[in-house]
């Protein structure tokens, strides 16, 4: 829902028409693969978590409306890798520890508009350790 990388910047190889639109050789466009995350016929109810979107049959993350990582030609070279290391962090820290929000009673609050940058509205504290960490 929230990619690294929302849009990218190019410029046009082949004069073409999109959508009754034309573009101009060497015209500069921005493409912004994750606004159809937000569109409600791409994916009914867009900002509602549904982790079902990603079982069969619905399978909506195979749809070419589905692009974290961009599509074709210019996708992220990384980015199994990246899937890879994100599962393996999380089973890392959900493994060792479990996390609480500061103060007890904070309502968390979910901007549509990523950043590269953490939130420091947003405190936690390991409330347990399942297991010591190693050596």
């Amino acid at each position: 829902m929230y990619p690294v990388v929302c849009m990218q910047a190019r410029n046009v190889a082949n004069s073409c028409t999109v959508e009754n639109f034309a573009l101009p050789l060497g015209e500069q466009v921005i493409i912004a693969q994750s606004a159809a995350h937000y569109m409600d016929d791409s994916f009914p109810d867009p900002s509602k978590f549904d982790i079902d979107r990603y079982l069969p049959p619905r399978n909506e993350h195979q749809k070419r409306d589905y692009a974290p990582y961009g599509l074709g030609t210019h996708m992220c070279v990384g980015y199994v890798w990246m899937n890879l290391q994100m599962i393996v962090t999380l089973m890392m820290i959900a493994y060792y520890f479990e996390f609480a929000p500061l103060p007890k009673n904070y309502k968390l609050k979910i901007s549509p508009f990523p950043t590269l940058s953490v939130s420091k509205a947003v405190k936690l504290r390991i409330a347990n350790m399942f297991h010591d960490l190693p050596a």
